[in-house]
């Protein structure tokens, strides 16, 4: 009974964010686009009032997807299990522990027991505690110790650092990585990644890579640059590297796209912008695919940092929000990827 009640409150909460994204959206559009296999909140994001639905994935779609990494994609699913997975073919934040039913346990960090360590190992490197099997940023909280414990950006006394802890369970506590000067000028508050996704050319058994985006975190995400929470994103040119204008979700402009030439909170510029060693960014991942070859649909996670680029993770489950700055089945390559998976039929 009490999961079913769950099931009823997930389905309930999801009903009504749908229905009450897009407010100025008349409802027979709305009925339109579901039997498209779109929600509400994309007719905004694609701008599909004057652009063609069909040359993009569609949220439905982006469920179907899902699988096409079949049953040992779950890599990416378990956090714990990604890191050791990739170490030999890229560079991944350190595992330095666990937070199991409230308790800390050492992984990498062999005096890593209980809160007090926690903190003492805090204090010589920020760390960052996640969810092992979350996305989308949720969950997610970062440590540090300067004069005192700083619990994603608010300084907290340590009992209260102990009370979080015992609240949490199945958590990784991970090394947090020092991003790159640029990231960090555009927005310091959290760590900026780049989602960059890989496939693998079901013909030409080739790696490609149909799209990417650079995110940046705002004061409502916490120690994360999630988009959908009031970050913004920002298309990457996949030749150059070169960031393109921002643009925040329509749930936090009223409705509308809003593009932004800077941050809209630090005001520094983020158009123009170069990726650092935009060749290595793309260059790692294709290693770990080349290398993983059953991995033939990722969406990666790096962070780009002084010493080099770092995989945050990846993501089966991928999220095509991207889309907002291009449609992907434009491309006729990604077209038939997905349709030779059974994702999409434009024919």
């Amino acid at each position: 009974m009490a999961s079913l009640n769950r099931t009823a409150e997930v389905v309930w909460r999801a009903l009504a964010s749908e229905l009450s994204a897009g407010a100025n959206i008349p409802l027979a559009t709305k009925a339109k686009l579901w039997r498209a296999g779109f929600k509400g909140a994309s007719y905004e994001l694609f701008g599909l009032a004057h652009n063609d639905p069909r040359d993009y994935v569609s949220d439905l779609e982006v469920v179907r997807a899902r699988r096409i990494n079949g049953a040992f994609g779950r890599i990416l699913k378990d956090k714990l299990l990604f890191a050791p997975t990739l170490a030999p073919y890229a560079r991944v934040p350190e595992v330095l522990g666990i937070v199991e039913r409230g308790r800390v346990y050492p992984i990498a960090e062999a005096a890593l027991t209980g809160v007090d360590a926690l903190l003492e190992v805090s204090a010589a490197r920020a760390v960052i505690l996640k969810p092992s099997q979350g996305n989308k940023g949720r969950g997610v909280l970062s440590l540090k110790v300067d004069a005192g414990p700083v619990l994603s950006g608010h300084p907290v006394s340590r009992e209260e650092v102990a009370r979080t802890i015992e609240a949490l369970d199945g958590y990784l506590i991970v090394e947090r990585v020092q991003q790159a000067p640029y990231a960090e000028a555009i927005f310091p508050g959290a760590t900026n990644t780049i989602r960059i996704i890989t496939m693998r050319d079901p013909v030409t058994d080739e790696v490609f890579v149909p799209a990417a985006m650079h995110r940046f975190g705002g004061s409502s995400t916490g120690p994360t640059d999630n988009f959908q929470t009031g970050g913004v994103s920002v298309g990457v040119d996949l030749d150059s590297g070169r960031l393109g204008r921002a643009v925040r979700f329509p749930t936090f402009t009223g409705g509308v796209l809003r593009w932004l030439d800077a941050h809209p909170e630090t005001r520094v510029p983020i158009q123009g912008v170069t990726v650092p060693n935009w060749a290595e960014v793309k260059g790692a991942v294709t290693r770990v695919v080349d290398a993983y070859r059953f991995l033939v649909y990722v969406g990666w996670d790096v962070v780009v940092t002084d010493g080099g680029v770092v995989i945050i993770e990846g993501n089966h489950n991928i999220n095509l929000g991207l889309q907002v700055h291009g449609p992907l089945l434009k491309n006729p390559q990604t077209q038939r990827f997905f349709e030779h998976y059974g994702v999409v039929s434009r024919r």
